[in-house]
C-alpha cells in the first residue's frame, strides 16, 4: 500500500517501537504488509505475517496497519449507494463546498441554456 506522508511518519513510529530491527518504510513511501495462513497438522492454521519483507506476530501487524484498513459491510454499503440521491450525498461529502456551488451553478447555466436551445 502506498501511503501518504502523515500515514508515512505514523507507521515508521509503530515499527520502529513494534520492530526494532526491521527497516521502517522504504524511501518510496510504500508499505509492504503480507499475511499467509498456512496449515500446521490436521486442524490448525498458522499466520505468517511479514512487513517489509521482514517476519512480524499477526498481533504486531493488526497494531501496526490496522488504522489505516477500513472494513466495510458490503452489503449496508450496497443498500446505501443503490439510489442516485443518496450516490451523490456520498460523493458531495468528500468535495470542497466552493466546487459544490460551482457545479451548481454550471448545471443552472447548462438547463438555462438548453431550454433556450428546445424553444
Amino acid at each position: 500500500m502506498t501511503l501518504t506522508p502523515e500515514h508515512e511518519a505514523m507507521i515508521a513510529d509503530k515499527i520502529r517501537i513494534a520492530l526494532p530491527d526491521a527497516p521502517t518504510s522504504p524511501p518510496t513511501g510504500f508499505l509492504a504488509v503480507t499475511r499467509h495462513l498456512k496449515r500446521s497438522g490436521a486442524s490448525t492454521l498458522r499466520n505468517i505475517c511479514t512487513l517489509n519483507s521482514h517476519p512480524c506476530p499477526l498481533k504486531t501487524l493488526k497494531h501496526i496497519v490496522g488504522p489505516l484498513i477500513a472494513v466495510v459491510d458490503t452489503d449496508a454499503a450496497a443498500a446505501a449507494m443503490s439510489s442516485k440521491v443518496r450516490r451523490m450525498a456520498a460523493v458531495d461529502q468528500g468535495v470542497e463546498k466552493s466546487l459544490r456551488d460551482e457545479a451548481k451553478e454550471k448545471e443552472q447555466l447548462y438547463r438555462g441554456m438548453r431550454s433556450k436551445r428546445i424553444r
